[in-house]
């Protein structure tokens, strides 16, 4: 029936060979004294068993020829379960294929060899053995990662907790057939490798949790490690290597599984398995570091631990010896320990904040200290220099595989790094020059790990931007805490922490300079150089920052609100136009004080369009012409600015901001600006204010100006008549007090008029030449709408004008001969000066006035 079996199993009849499987088993267990049948019951049971229970004779004695058969029928039966493809048999079958199992085949096989008496009943055992560990090794699935997917597959393949005990088993049998046989094989290519790399599928494929893992990798491997005391003294040269393969990697499964003791004893037994003469120098530091790690830990801290992070610390100043895996390796275990110092630090600075009595060590802080400030330096010298665009396709390919393994541990260090060099500089326990030079190292791991510019979230991720932006915030943070004790740091110590913060993110993309508020930053090295005379950095830092705000969109928001409101207001809505306003004068000024050359300085730039370079030159206009009285050295520029923007605003495209632009000109001083003025009078004279049209050109949006612009010209005009003409002046007077008629508050006023102090001044001016001109009635009109104007524009102007446009109109009531008229509005300037606050002249004049009102009325009893 046996030979029958075998027939079936050897044909594929599978189903036969299960039918006669089950009666040979029925039979030699009738044959078994101890374990009889009775009635129906045993062949029922016998044939209702499944293959993996057909496997079990229980505790029955076989011996002789019947021995033979039942281990000949557990082998037909396991090649019927491999032949079956059904992973759960296997699973099944496995509790009574390990070896304590009392009828187990390696158990029986190793009863017969016992009782073998002839070589040639020992060579059919060693076969046995030997066809054993195939089968097992049959039933699981290939260690290759190519077939880690099928392995994962529960209807196709074993579960990996289950395949790691049937290999163990199969290279257990494999031994045993070479202790039978004599036969002299190679322990470590033919046992301990491929149990390692049997443990490595297990690692990939394994689902269970880490404490599970452990469990099955430690009691298989102990399993396996019962062979090495059956086996003779000499052994292998590879054997150490092998073994310390399997105990790195079970000292990997106990960590994860924080199984600290365990995790050490394996790292320990890891380390006596390197040697010297054989293993590299980044192998036997890969050790240390991960002894470290784990010794970091452990809590209570042990004073011992000190001695191996100063070994670690001393390891990693060396260079790099080893194959590329192995420094891979080592990168990997210093990062944990990393983090291990990081918990550490952590800890301690709880403790310290909770007076607990067990404090870290002052040397093992230090130390600790010292890695995390090492590993960006580490992470530098892994990378190497990035390759030129002529290297060789390997280097560069090498270099991009490192860039990608480090990226991740070297940015998890950099983060590291910030934390402790905040905490320690915030503590006064850090020099600068050390926190500067661990910062620079940050920045130039950031560049490296940046081969070019568009491969950013490659390296860093989404979060790419914040190192950067963090670094230099930390600088910046740094500069703050040493305004605060001037008397420790110098100004050229200020600088440079200053200077690096902005140096920082000054090359990065324009979403990490606004992060890292750049323009503030900017702002205040301006403010620091100015203050510290560096004039020359001071106009290279107003010209980044100008740069800066352009770039953010500040100009194109000015030029854009300049199409539809006054130049003057742009630059004082939003903090950023006002910024750049302040900075465009800034650089102005300087280059007025302090350029050898103010004719050939830069006003604009050429990539700037019409309308952003209009509105800048307009802003330059307006202080070259302020400061034009006082310094002749602006008077050159004065002119090629007044030029540049005469020929941006050309007459079909800006016409009322052309005529705006030559109304100003109009006011310079004749004496230094003959020739401009005089260009002015004549195109102002050959322009038609009332063909002045604004529909379809590019100032449409300013058409409410239009009608302001058109009287101010022509009032302007007149005045510099040999005799002005009152009726003109009167007719824009008109215009004027219809338009504050229109007007209920100064926002719909300056809808209308585009600069209402400018507006009061020429009114006043014009009130000047009526009362030299003796047109008291007229002056009198002059003055009410300038009053009118003043009180809606009191809240933004000097208390003074307003109670001094009320003085002139009382007073001149008052020549007129209107004291009840002039009484009032007396009345009024004195109730707004009390209301509000007066300077000392405009309350002497308050009263001189008054006092000339009483006498003129008579009413000396009240002077």
């Amino acid at each position: 029936m046996s030979v029958l079996v075998g027939k079936l199993v050897s044909l594929g009849l599978d189903d036969l060979a299960i039918k006669e499987v089950r009666i040979l088993k029925r039979r030699l267990e009738a044959l078994d004294g101890s374990k009889r049948i009775t009635g129906s019951k045993g062949p029922t049971a016998t044939a209702s068993q499944s293959l993996p229970e057909l496997l079990d004779f229980g505790k029955a004695q076989f011996t002789g020829a019947r021995l033979g058969l039942v281990i000949t029928t557990q082998l037909q039966i396991l090649r019927l379960i491999t032949s079956s493809r059904k992973p759960r048999q296997a699973e099944a079958a496995l509790p009574l294929l390990i070896t304590t199992h009392p009828s187990s085949p390696t158990r029986l096989l190793l009863l017969a060899a016992k009782e073998s008496k002839g070589l040639k009943q020992a060579e059919k055992i060693t076969r046995q053995l030997q066809t054993l560990s195939e089968i097992l090794l049959s039933l699981t699935p290939s260690v290759s990662p190519a077939d880690d997917a099928l392995a994962a597959e529960g209807r196709l393949s074993v579960t990996p907790e289950v395949a790691i005990q049937l290999q163990t088993l199969a290279l257990h049998s494999r031994f045993l057939w070479w202790g039978i046989a004599a036969h002299q094989g190679d322990l470590s290519k033919d046992i301990f490798d491929p149990f390692l790399r049997c443990l490595l599928s297990f690692a990939r494929r394994s689902q269970s949790d880490a404490p599970e893992k452990y469990r099955t990798s430690a009691s298989v491997t102990k399993d396996l490690m019962t062979l090495l005391r059956d086996c003779s003294d000499s052994q292998p040269l590879g054997l150490k290597s092998l073994l310390a393969g399997i105990y790195r990697f079970l000292g990997s499964f106990a960590k994860e599984a924080n199984l600290l003791s365990e995790a050490i004893e394996w790292t320990e037994a890891y380390q006596k398995m390197l040697d010297i003469k054989v293993d590299s120098e980044a192998r036997r530091c890969s050790a240390i570091a991960r002894m470290v790690s784990l010794k970091l830990r452990m809590i209570p801290f042990n004073p011992k631990d000190e001695g191996l992070l100063l070994t670690l610390l001393e390891e990693l100043e060396r260079p790099f010896k080893g194959e590329s895996t192995e420094i891979d390796d080592l990168l990997v275990e210093v990062s944990q320990a990393r983090k291990s110092a990081m918990a550490v630090l952590s800890q301690c600075r709880i403790a310290s904040a909770s007076n607990a009595t067990n404090e870290l060590p002052d040397g093992l802080r230090q130390m600790c200290e010292s890695l995390v400030f090492l590993c960006p330096r580490l992470a530098i010298r892994y990378l190497g220099n990035p390759p030129c665009v002529t290297s060789p396709t390997k280097d560069i390919v090498r270099y991009e595989q490192r860039r990608a393994f480090i990226s991740k541990p070297a940015l998890s260090s950099i983060d590291s790094l910030l934390f402790i060099a905040r905490k320690l500089f915030a503590e006064g326990r850090v020099s600068w020059d050390l926190v500067d030079s661990k910062l620079q190292d940050c920045l130039l791991l950031l560049n490296r790990l940046e081969l070019s510019g568009s491969d950013t979230t490659t390296c860093e991720g989404s979060s790419s931007s914040s190192y950067h932006v963090r670094v230099s915030n930390l600088y910046y943070s740094l500069y703050l805490d040493m305004r605060q004790t001037p008397e420790v740091t110098k100004d050229s110590q200020q600088l440079r922490v200053l200077r690096r913060s902005i140096d920082s993110v000054r090359t990065r993309p324009r979403e990490e300079r606004k992060a890292a508020l750049l323009p503030t930053k900017l702002e205040r090295m301006a403010v620091f150089c100015k203050t510290t005379g560096r004039y020359d950095e001071l106009l290279n830092t107003l010209s980044s920052l100008r740069d800066e705000l352009i770039d953010n969109g500040c100009l194109s928001a000015v030029a854009e609100m300049a199409s539809f409101r006054p130049a003057k207001v742009v630059w004082t809505e939003g903090t950023g136009a006002a910024v750049l306003g302040r900075t465009i004068q800034s650089l102005l000024r300087v280059q007025i004080k302090y350029s050898s050359s103010v004719s050939g300085a830069c006003l604009v730039q050429s990539s700037w369009s019409e309308e952003e370079t209009g509105a800048v030159l307009e802003l330059q206009l307006d202080v070259l012409s302020k400061q034009a009285s006082d310094s002749p050295a602006t008077h050159p520029l004065l002119c090629v600015a007044a030029r540049k923007l005469l020929a941006v605003y050309d007459r079909k495209r800006f016409p009322l901001r052309r005529i705006q632009v030559l109304l100003r000109l109009l006011l310079l001083d004749e004496e230094n600006f003959e020739e401009i003025i005089q260009d002015v009078i004549a195109e102002l004279r050959s322009t038609s204010m009332t063909k002045l049209i604004v529909e379809g050109t590019r100032d449409e949006r300013l058409a409410e100006y239009l009608e302001h612009v058109r009287t101010m010209a022509s009032s302007m005009i007149e005045l510099r008549q040999d005799k002005p003409s009152i009726g003109v002046l009167k007719e824009g007077l008109g215009t004027w007090s219809a338009i504050r008629k229109r007007c209920a508050d100064l926002m719909a006023l300056e809808r209308q008029v585009d600069d209402v102090p400018d507006l009061i001044t020429h009114l006043r001016a014009i009130t000047d030449y009526l009362e030299m001109k003796g047109f008291a009635t007229a002056r009198v009109a002059v003055l009410q709408l300038i009053v009118d104007i003043s009180e809606l524009h009191s809240d933004k102007s000097n208390p003074d004008e307003l109670v001094l446009s009320y003085i002139h109109l009382g007073l001149q009531w008052l020549q007129l001969g209107y004291s009840g008229k002039a009484g009032l509005a007396l009345d009024k300037a004195k109730t707004y000066s009390q209301e509000n606050g007066v300077t000392a002249f405009a309350f002497l004049q308050l009263h001189i006035s008054y006092s000339q009102y009483l006498l003129t009325i008579g009413s000396l009893d009240k002077m």
